[in-house]
């Protein structure tokens, strides 16, 4: 669904604009940069411990990580797996592989937090920027609550209306 912007004349396409929520989740160059940058500061062990499940995942990455040094490396390691009471008896390209995808799942979690937490700011500051900038039509005191267009409007601060105050309410 759009909104048009500009009036429709005959015979020519309307200006179509993305809605207000849709412009402000999208990621620019500089907020995903940010995002991907803030996923790296999130992986410390002290950053995931506020997440118990990706901390398990967290952790449960390192181990494989040790568990593929062992099988790859040999003797000297694989005491560590004997001491972990871990049988390394896969190849280690498997192991590797299942600790690439869950180091992977750890950090694009990270990722997602970081837009989400992103987008939040941006639309928190676009709010509160439009909270000092919007203008309200608002009935004179004691004027006639008539709904016309001429009648005795004033322009306000949309932050001074108060319950009861009579606006003009305009699309766009």
């Amino acid at each position: 669904m759009s909104q048009s912007t500009l009036p429709h004349t005959a015979g020519a396409a309307p200006a179509v604009q993305a809605p207000l929520v849709a412009r402000s989740l999208r990621l620019g160059g500089g907020r995903q940069k940010q995002a991907l940058i803030e996923a790296l500061h999130k992986m410390s062990p002290r950053a995931q411990l506020r997440n118990p499940v990706m901390f398990v995942c967290y952790a449960v990455s390192i181990l494989t990580l040790l568990m593929f040094a062992a099988a790859q490396w040999g003797p000297r390691l694989r005491s560590l797996g004997a001491a972990l009471g871990v049988n390394i008896g896969e190849p280690p390209m498997f192991i590797l592989g299942v600790s690439l995808w869950l180091w992977f799942t750890v950090y694009f979690t990270n990722y997602a937090e970081a837009v989400a937490e992103g987008a939040s700011k941006a639309k928190t500051a676009s709010l509160r920027g439009m909270r000092k900038s919007v203008t309200a039509l608002r009935l004179k005191p004691g004027g006639q609550a008539l709904l016309r267009r001429d009648a005795d409007w004033t322009a306000v601060d949309a932050a001074t209306l108060r319950k009861g105050d009579m606006v003009i309410v305009e699309a766009g």
